[in-house]
C-alpha cells in the first residue's frame, strides 16, 4: 500500500485488471447489463413459428365452426318443411287410389305392392305420391285424424255427452299414441335390422288407421253401438292385411346374413306379424272413447 496525495491506494499487479476486462468483454456467456438483443436469425425463426401456430389455431377453429354449423343444419333439416313437403305432393287421383288400397287391400295383387322407381327425370329414385299410389303421404293421415276427432265430438254431442275437456282428452290421447307408436316402430326397425324406413314414412303408415277409425265412429253414429263392432271387425282385418303387405317391402334381403337372421327364433315375418296385430289393438284402444 502506498500513500499519496489522494489517499491510500492498493497495489495491483500489471495486466491483471486488463486480463479480467478482456475476459469479460469476449466471454459470450458473461452477464452484461441491460436486455439481450436477439439476432436476425432468431427473429426470423420466431416469426415463422408464430405464423405456423397461428395458422394451426385458425384452421382448427374454422373446422370446429364448420362442423358445428353442419350439425346444426342437419338437425334443423329434420324439423324443416323441406323434409316433409314431399309427403303432401298428392292429387285427387292419388287420394282415391290410396283409400282403395287401405280399405280394400285384398284387391291389390303381387307386384302392385312394390314402390315405383322413376327414370332420369326422378334421378332413378322412388316416385312421389302424385305418381305412385304405394308411396306414403301425410295428407290422408292428417285429414282422417281431424275428421276422426270432429266426428267423435259430433257423436258425443248427439248422445248428450259432449264436453270440450273430453274432446281435448281424445285429441291428446290419439296424437300421443300416434307419435309414440311411430317412435317405437322406428326403434324396432333400427335395432332389429329389419329395414330402414324413415320416421315420417312410419308416421304415414301408422296414421292410415285413422281412416278405419273414422268409418267405425261413423257407423256407430248412424247405426248404433253394436254395428260398430262389425265395422271394427271388418276394417281391422283389412288394415291388418294392408299394414302387413306394406311393411313387408322393408324386410326383403338376399344376403347370407339375412337368411341366417330369418332362420332364427324371431325372424322378419314374426316381427311383421306382431307389428300388424299391434295395429288392430291400437284401433280398438282408440275407438273406445
Amino acid at each position: 500500500m502506498q500513500f499519496g496525495q489522494n489517499g491510500p491506494r492498493m497495489n495491483q499487479q500489471p495486466g491483471v485488471a486488463g486480463l479480467g476486462a478482456q475476459r469479460i468483454q469476449h466471454d459470450p456467456f458473461a452477464f452484461r447489463g441491460g436486455p439481450v438483443q436477439p439476432s436476425a436469425l432468431e427473429e426470423t425463426i420466431q416469426t415463422q413459428m408464430n405464423s405456423v401456430a397461428g395458422n394451426l389455431i385458425k384452421n382448427y377453429a374454422m373446422n370446429q365452426f364448420n362442423q358445428t354449423v353442419g350439425d346444426t343444419k342437419s338437425y334443423m333439416s329434420f324439423f324443416s318443411l323441406d323434409s316433409i313437403k314431399e309427403f303432401f305432393d298428392v292429387n285427387n287421383s292419388y287420394v282415391l287410389k290410396k283409400l282403395r288400397i287401405i280399405l280394400f287391400p285384398v284387391t291389390i295383387k303381387g307386384e302392385a305392392w312394390k314402390r315405383q322407381v322413376g327414370g332420369y327425370d326422378f334421378n332413378n329414385q322412388e316416385l312421389p305420391p302424385r305418381e305412385d299410389p304405394q308411396a306414403p303421404d301425410l295428407y290422408i293421415p292428417l285429414m282422417s285424424f281431424v275428421t276422426f276427432i270432429l266426428i267423435t265430438g259430433f257423436y258425443l254431442g248427439n248422445i248428450g255427452g259432449f264436453d270440450p275437456e273430453v274432446l281435448g282428452y281424445i285429441y291428446t290421447k290419439s296424437m300421443f299414441l300416434w307419435f309414440f307408436e311411430t317412435t317405437i316402430q322406428k326403434g324396432c326397425f333400427y335395432f332389429l335390422g329389419f329395414g330402414n324406413p324413415t320416421f315420417f314414412e312410419l308416421l304415414c303408415y301408422t296414421g292410415y288407421k285413422f281412416v278405419n277409425l273414422t268409418i267405425i265412429i261413423m257407423v256407430q253414429s248412424a247405426f248404433g253401438y253394436y254395428a260398430s263392432y262389425l265395422a271394427f271387425f271388418l276394417t281391422s282385418i283389412m288394415f291388418f292385411y294392408f299394414f302387413f303387405k306394406t311393411m313387408n317391402r322393408f324386410q326383403s334381403g338376399n344376403t347370407l346374413a339375412d337368411h341366417i337372421k330369418e332362420s332364427g327364433g324371431f325372424n322378419k315375418k314374426s316381427f311383421l306379424l306382431v307389428n300388424s296385430l299391434a295395429q288392430v289393438a291400437l284401433i280398438w284402444i282408440l275407438s273406445v272413447n
